[in-house]
């Protein structure tokens, strides 16, 4: 299993605006091949994470091309400053 995360911040006044957007597509990002779950996560009001959990780093990396054109753009244009993904490899998970 791997996790990519988004982390972005946003001004406070935004944050409904950003909650509509994501939430929009969060279900086609669930909906991919590979994703186990999908979470977005605030902190404060202008705070936000975006997790992805994907089955495998070859599911994760084909997603791209699906999030990467419709997520990014949207989450950039409100970010206050640049916008990354990471990945990250699971190698330990309780549950």
């Amino acid at each position: 299993m791997v996790i990519r995360m988004l982390n972005f911040e946003v001004d406070p006044q935004q944050k409904a605006e950003v909650l509509d957007a994501v939430g929009t597509i969060l279900p086609k990002i669930k909906s991919i091949d590979g994703c186990e779950k999908i979470m977005l996560l605030t902190h404060e009001d202008q705070k936000f994470g975006l997790l992805g959990f994907w089955t495998s780093r070859e599911h994760a990396d084909a997603a791209l091309s699906i999030i990467g054109p419709q997520l990014l753009p949207v989450v950039s244009k409100l970010a206050k400053g640049p916008v990354a993904p990471v990945l990250y490899d699971v190698h330990q998970s309780l549950d």
